[in-house]
């Protein structure tokens, strides 16, 4: 047995399906209104975005809003069609005369609106007088069960008595809130007879100075029209005009755009040029300054080893009194190299008639100068220090002769 009721609901279905479907549109509203709300947040968030992007991205956007809403109507549709049905059925069968009880054509919105406000402030009356009986019984689990019943049955009339009795009050309310509707439809339909039968009366009594009005505006618009005209060709040529000086004006600063960009061009190239001319000069003296020092340094060679050079006439000779076969003169044992020895005798400077008949014949020469048995005369002579570079420097010499002489 239930401790408490719910009382029947005085809702009529036409009422509900109206508020149920004024607030699936408005949550449906405040999604959309989300969604834009996001959209927007995302265009702030990417300022890199062109105005190409933005665009393409709002169509899409729009797109979508469209394509969402439509989905949700037919879902709503969906949704409330029951209530449609018992909507449609209630009309059909309370309003087979076309009139309601108290002589309206039919209900408006905000009839149905308060009668639904009404019944759900006495559905939450009702819950909160079953919750307060509910914490009662709980707070006195040492009523037996016969009190338990019989107060169950007593809260169950007060609910019945207080339903009815509220009910009567809401219909009362409802009532007056009808009247009140209707009184102002008839206070706006006499406002509204009052200000035809006001603008009749009117037009009847200045019919011919309205008439004169009229001629006199009609003849006033043809005077602007023939002046709107004029101004409207002088404003085209006006337009053509500055157009034309405009373009003229575009023409002047390109051509002088393309000029000063041909003169920077030229420049650029005659720098480039210049600094060519320059890197090549540069390079072939280099070039002739390294055939120089080569000259000089074969011509030093050949000088060294001469008959009266100085270096043959000393006791204590050193490493750097020799003249040896490298192109620049080394300062260790560690210049002289095989590398080093064969870059010398395979230099075509070293092979000019100024210098030598046949590359055959300045090998065994030097082969001859540079052999350990002829160049133990030297070496006896050479300082006790560094008579070691200079034995091995000069083994280094003979073995690139031999390997040039295969």
């Amino acid at each position: 047995m239930s401790y408490y009721t719910q009382s029947s609901s005085s809702y009529s279905p036409s009422a509900e399906y109206e508020h149920e479907r004024l607030d699936e549109y408005k949550r449906l509203q405040q999604r959309v209104y989300y969604r834009n709300k996001k959209f927007k947040d995302e265009v702030k968030w990417h300022p890199s975005w062109t105005q190409e992007e933005l665009l393409a991205r709002q169509y899409e956007h729009a797109a979508y809003i469209k394509e969402y809403v439509a989905g949700q109507e037919k879902f709503i549709k969906e949704r409330l069609e029951s209530l449609k049905r018992a909507h449609e059925r209630y009309w059909q069968q309370n309003m087979h005369d076309g009139t309601y009880t108290h002589g309206f054509e039919s209900k408006s919105s905000e009839y149905l609106h308060q009668e639904f406000l009404e019944d759900r402030r006495l559905k939450e009356r009702i819950r909160y007088r079953n919750s307060k009986f509910k914490e009662e019984v709980a707070r006195h689990p040492e009523w037996s069960p016969q009190e338990l019943l019989k107060r169950t049955h007593a809260h169950e009339e007060f609910i019945s008595d207080y339903t009815a009795k509220e009910k009567r009050d809401i219909k009362h309310r409802l009532k007056v809130f009808e009247e009140d509707e209707m009184r102002r439809a008839k206070e706006e339909t006499r406002k509204r007879a009052e200000d035809t039968f006001r603008d009749e009366r009117a037009g009847q009594g200045w019919y011919q100075q309205q008439q004169q009005q009229e001629e006199d505006a009609k003849r006033r618009d043809e005077k602007a029209y023939a002046r709107q005209q004029w101004y409207n060709c002088f404003d085209g040529d006006k337009k053509y005009y500055e157009s034309q000086q405009s373009r003229r004006e575009d023409d002047t600063r390109r051509r002088a755009q393309d000029r000063a960009q041909d003169n920077r061009r030229q420049t650029f190239e005659n720098e480039r040029q210049r600094k060519e001319k320059e890197s090549k000069e540069r390079q072939q003296k280099q070039a002739e300054e390294r055939e120089r020092l080569k000259e000089l340094r074969y011509k030093s060679y050949e000088d060294g080893w001469s008959s009266g050079a100085a270096w043959k006439t000393k006791t204590n000779i050193l490493f750097n009194d020799i003249p040896w076969p490298t192109l620049h003169h080394p300062q260790s044992a560690d210049a002289v190299t095989s590398e080093a020895v064969t870059a010398f005798f395979n230099d075509p400077k070293y092979l000019a008639p100024a210098h030598w008949i046949s590359r055959k014949k300045r090998l065994r020469t030097e082969l001859l100068r540079w052999h350990s048995d002829k160049f133990q005369a030297v070496l006896k002579n050479v300082a006790y220090s560094d008579q070691l570079v200079v034995h091995v420097a000069a083994e280094v010499v003979v073995r690139a002769l031999n390997e040039l002489k295969g």
